[in-house]
């Protein structure tokens, strides 16, 4: 009933969702594993990054509210 692009989208914010977890547990990789140097920075990298995509992906799920005029 919402049609094809909204549908779509809404499958980016699935995407996005998974990939803020999965950086997200990269993230803590750097507490529950023995990490090389480069390894840690990189993960400290993944950390940053993780609420950044929860930022997209929270914008484009609002977006995704339908307007009182389109329901």
């Amino acid at each position: 009933p919402e049609g094809s692009f909204r549908h779509q989208c809404r499958a980016a914010v699935a995407d996005l969702r998974h990939l803020q977890g999965y950086l997200a547990m990269l993230d803590q990789a750097r507490v529950d594993a023995s990490l090389t140097d480069d390894s840690e920075r990189i993960s400290a990298v993944c950390g940053r990054l993780s609420p950044r995509v929860k930022k997209i992906a929270d914008a484009l799920e609002l977006a995704l509210v339908p307007r009182p005029e389109e329901e």
